[in-house]
């Protein structure tokens, strides 16, 4: 009874079973509805996956997608770590930020997209929203992570009379690890979803956002959730080597060095 409790309980068993229920009802429902243009069946779908995986066009055009991903995320985590020591360090940065951080947070991401269509060119505008829309979430973790950092390592250091720069790099940098990975992972899963969004409305030569707009014009339902099932298993992929990543080169400095 142990083993079967434990078992149950297990995590990757949970993961396969919520996996098994998404299919039974995809299933269930496209038979119901029974109409291929509504919803295919999973069956029709993983042939046009399929198809999709064995045309070099495709993966030209995803690269792209994919490089403008990571161009955005590079960004945005370059500028929002500045900022958000800038805003830890400092009230009156934190106080000038604080408005138009949440008129981003507040605004919609169609909004931007349409505004900067104007002043961008279609290949750039999804980078630019990206990095627009992933600031609040690294802004904000990396300040809390400076602004929590413990008050006894900071007396610690004015005591052993340690450089500001030691101080930022040995203690505040670590009270920041962890709140920078959360941001992190928040940014590269918002970068994927406005980068696709951006490309669906600017239409880019080459890219994965196109071909979903191109499909679901030819009513391709079954490629347009190809497409769709792509990215987010692209997605995954990437945030779990990049977390492994972070925590292997974080891992390498876990003492604290005060000489």
């Amino acid at each position: 009874m142990k083993f079967l409790r434990n078992f149950l309980h297990n995590r990757y068993f949970i993961s396969f079973l919520s996996i098994l229920c998404i299919f039974a009802v995809w299933i269930i429902c496209s038979v119901i509805v029974s109409s291929s243009l509504i919803l295919p069946p999973p069956l029709q779908v993983l042939k046009a996956i399929i198809e999709l995986c064995g045309s070099s066009s495709f993966w030209h055009d995803f690269a792209f997608t994919f490089l403008r991903v990571i161009l955005a995320f590079c960004v945005s985590m370059i500028c929002g770590f500045i900022l958000g020591v800038a805003a830890g360090y400092f009230k009156s940065a934190e106080y000038f930020l604080e408005v138009p951080l949440s008129i981003i947070k507040a605004s919609p991401v169609i909004s931007f997209i349409l505004i900067a269509f104007f002043w961008f060119k279609s290949g750039t505008v999804p980078v630019v929203i990206a990095v627009v829309m992933t600031l609040p979430a690294i802004v904000g973790d990396v300040k809390a992570g400076i602004q929590n950092t413990d008050l006894s390592l900071l007396k610690m250091a004015k005591v052993y009379r340690l450089s500001a720069f030691q101080v930022f790099w040995n203690i505040r940098m670590n009270a920041v690890k962890p709140f920078l990975q959360s941001a992190a992972k928040t940014a590269f899963g918002l970068c994927w979803k406005v980068v696709a969004a951006g490309e669906v409305l600017c239409l880019p030569k080459y890219s994965a956002g196109t071909i979903l707009h191109t499909s679901q014009m030819h009513l391709e339902t079954a490629r347009v959730i190809a497409v769709t099932v792509l990215l987010v298993v692209s997605s995954l992929l990437v945030e779990k080597l990049f977390v492994l990543v972070y925590r292997f080169l974080s891992g390498q400095n876990q003492k604290l060095h005060l000489y």
